[in-house]
């Protein structure tokens, strides 16, 4: 079980998507939509979790988060955040110059999201 919570980690920090969204929005930001917000885990492992704040999105790996925010904050305006936001999805790509990062999630229900890679669910969160 250990060995599947870290491959999805790892595909969840490197997924990266190729369509591209007319209601994306860039800044230095994040804003995260209410129905995401709050933290999320995978059932039956406690090595990997989510979570969203109004401003803010980071991942939490062996109870340990690693936030996005203070990263964009400290770049001065180098990295940017591209996100496109519905009533049932949240995108967001961090753009770090040499590199893009994007996250895709799908809202299930009110208590499950799917982690979306090349548009196909790779994990089911559940709300904490």
């Amino acid at each position: 079980m250990k060995k599947l919570a870290l491959l999805l980690t790892l595909l969840f920090c490197f997924s990266c998507s190729t369509s591209d969204d007319n209601d994306t929005e860039t800044s230095q930001s994040f804003n995260p939509p209410e129905w995401i917000q709050g933290e999320w885990e995978l059932p039956e492992t406690d090595l990997t979790g989510l979570k969203f704040t109004n401003d803010n999105f980071c991942t939490i790996i062996n109870g340990t988060e690693a936030c996005f925010k203070s990263v964009v904050d400290a770049s001065e305006g180098v990295i940017t955040v591209n996100e496109s936001i519905s009533t049932t999805e949240y995108k967001v790509t961090i753009d770090y110059v040499t590199e893009e990062k994007t996250f895709h999630y799908k809202k299930k229900s009110d208590t499950e999201i799917a982690m979306m890679i090349l548009n196909l669910e790779t994990a089911i969160y559940v709300k904490k």
